[in-house]
Formats: C-alpha cells, sequence, structure tokens
C-alpha cells in the first residue's frame, strides 16, 4: 500500500511544560490561527487526528500531513497512559503539536499527566468545572469544547464562540463522541458579528473522509479534528482513510 508518507524524522526535544517556556506565546497564537475567507487570505486548514493510542499511527498521520494529534488521557475505548504517551511524543517530528484530552478531572490532575506526557497543548472537554480553563491557562496552550445547544443558530453560536477568550474553542456537539449536527444551520459563522471579528474555531463531530470536505466549504473553521471517522477500530487507525479524510479536508 503506498501512502505516500512525507519524510519525517523523529525529533526528541525537551517538551516542558511551564509558564516561562519561551515557546508558549507563540505557539499560542498559532493555534487559533484563522482568517475568516480562508481563498483570500492563503491560510492551509489544520488537521488534528485524535485518539492516537500507538506510535505506528502516530508516525504515519503526522507523515500523511496532520498537524496536530490527540492523546486520550481521560475515561475512554481510547485512552493511554501519560507514560505511554510520553514514550510516543518522544518520536514524533518537531512539526507534529501533541494534544492531551481531558474531561472534569480537577486541575492538579490535567497538569500532572500533560507535563508527564511532555505536551503543552491540553484540549478540555468538561462541563462541570468551569475554572479548569483559568487555572490551566498560565500553564499551557488550550483547546476547549463549545457545544451546539437546542436552538442554537449561528448568531448564537458564534457569540458562545467569541466569549470564549481563554481558549481556543472547538465545536463539538456531542463531547468526542462521534456525533453530527446540522451544519446548514450554522452557515456564517466565520463571518463578522455585530460585536466584533468572529472568533476562529475548530470542528469536531461525525467528520469523516465523506463528509469532511461539505463541512469545512459551510462553516470554514481554522483546523478539523477527527478520530472515529478514520479508525478500523476503537484506538487503530486506518491509514487509507487519514489519507482521505487530510485530502478532503484541504
Amino acid at each position: 500500500m503506498n501512502l505516500e508518507l512525507r519524510p519525517i524524522a523523529s525529533q526528541k526535544t525537551d517538551r516542558h511544560i511551564g509558564p516561562t517556556n519561551p515557546e508558549l506565546e507563540t505557539r499560542n497564537s498559532e493555534l487559533g490561527t484563522v482568517q475568516a475567507d480562508r481563498q483570500t487570505m492563503k491560510t492551509e486548514l489544520k488537521i488534528k487526528i485524535c485518539g492516537i493510542t500507538n506510535l505506528e499511527d502516530a508516525l504515519a498521520a503526522a507523515g500523511l500531513g496532520a498537524d496536530y494529534l490527540g492523546f486520550v488521557l481521560t475515561e475512554s475505548r481510547r485512552r493511554i497512559t501519560p507514560d505511554h504517551a510520553g514514550r510516543i511524543v518522544a518520536e514524533l517530528p518537531a512539526s507534529v503539536i501533541p494534544v492531551a484530552v481531558f474531561r472534569d478531572e480537577a486541575e492538579d490532575e490535567v497538569a500532572r499527566a500533560a507535563e508527564t506526557a511532555g505536551i503543552r497543548t491540553v484540549q478540555i472537554h468538561g462541563e462541570k468545572n468551569p475554572g479548569q480553563a483559568v487555572m490551566l491557562g498560565s500553564r499551557f496552550r488550550l483547546i476547549r469544547r463549545i457545544p451546539v445547544l437546542p436552538g442554537d443558530d449561528a448568531i448564537s453560536l458564534g457569540r458562545r464562540l467569541a466569549d470564549c477568550v481563554d481558549a481556543v474553542p472547538l465545536i463539538d456537539p456531542g463531547a468526542g463522541d462521534g456525533a453530527v449536527f446540522d451544519w446548514n444551520r450554522f452557515r456564517g459563522l466565520s463571518r463578522p458579528l455585530s460585536r466584533g471579528l468572529a472568533r476562529p474555531f475548530w470542528l469536531a463531530g461525525g467528520l469523516t473522509p465523506d463528509n469532511v470536505k461539505r463541512a469545512v466549504a459551510l462553516l470554514n473553521p481554522a483546523a478539523v479534528d477527527v478520530s472515529t471517522g478514520v479508525e478500523k477500530e476503537a484506538g487503530k487507525k486506518d491509514f487509507d482513510k487519514m489519507k482521505r479524510f487530510i485530502s478532503e479536508a484541504r
């Protein structure tokens, strides 16, 4: 099988986490970079492959062009230990950003697990602990799930995105369970709102190689986040699906 992997080299570097890390501010801005009109601004869509559980899948995703790899360190069928994640992270090329995924864990538990794994970007899916982002924001780059509520439209959801000033907002109706929502209801999310420029956002929820192009065309996210849609089974990626997903998204 020819996957046309781009050449990569292992980059075993010190992935220390801390508020004085000189890369932190630069990477924070890079994490949410997007423009309202990608065609005009020549901004390339970013891609995150989540639910990585093994080195083979991680290197394949990196070689195929993924920008971010997600490691689930919370309750899930794809959960791995921080130590296991750290061994994979140590082998990743420097161009790929690892992301540690959590739900409602306490701030110190999140910090300890992410530090053990050598990961500086944290994705929060929980809703029970609103103070998480405030407490973690000084130490990590943050991605925070924004749910799609009944009755939401582009304006109401767009306002919640704009209010997410402590993290990069990730629209995901099902908190990582692969639920799809009606994208047609939210056309125009990336356009300016009356209160100011629309907030750059990431998109997840039931994305597959067969529907990601339409989702990107309708909503124009800064990045797309996929797990189940590129799997053979829980925790094991399908290389052909990953290749197709990345090609269709871009």
